[in-house]
């Protein structure tokens, strides 16, 4: 949003600043969602995340999505983070969790 602007009541920050970005990343953890059902059993069992569902969220670039643009990252706001892991919960809490907190480190 830029300085000055009034936040839209109708429209998630994310939307606002970057929507095909925004777009973007939900399009992508939507992907996302079959293979971390199919792998949910077994993170539980793990207790951490499975090596191969880190990966896929380092490949659909979630954990870079608050990161600034200037250095590689989406620059979305936290609206895009709290989406993005309420759609990955529903397929695993877990991700969802891990994903929240990684995300927001960025």
């Amino acid at each position: 949003m830029a300085p000055g602007q009034e936040p839209s009541m109708t429209q998630p920050a994310g939307l606002q600043a970057g929507g095909e970005v925004y777009a973007s990343m939900i399009a992508k953890a939507r992907a996302l969602l079959p293979q971390l059902r199919e792998r949910a059993a077994r993170t539980e069992e793990l207790r951490h995340l499975p090596p191969e569902t880190e990966k896929d969220l380092h490949d659909a670039g979630l954990f870079r999505m608050l990161q600034p643009a200037r250095i590689g990252g989406a620059e979305l706001d936290y609206v895009a983070l709290v989406d993005c892991a309420e759609l990955l919960g529903q397929a695993d809490a877990s991700v969802a969790w891990n994903l929240a907190n990684l995300a927001s480190h960025h």
